[in-house]
């Protein structure tokens, strides 16, 4: 089970704790995320979908690399 962590640069704008998610991708396990924190979405995705530029990943052990849905 992956567990999401934001940069604490987002807590200037939202509680952004971190979170022990079900997903097999990348994409599953920020759509988990999103399904119970939806404010999030607007600042790690942009309006396509896309990571926004600042967006990184510091491990990603376990998982495939995909967008998230």
């Amino acid at each position: 089970m992956p567990t999401v962590s934001f940069t604490r640069a987002l807590e200037r704008f939202l509680p952004v704790p971190s979170a022990a998610v079900e997903g097999a991708t990348v994409g599953a396990a920020l759509a988990a995320v999103f399904a119970t924190r939806p404010a999030l979405r607007g600042y790690v995705l942009d309006d396509q979908g896309a990571l926004r530029g600042t967006s990184r990943f510091v491990s990603t052990a376990g998982l495939s690399m995909t967008a998230p849905g």
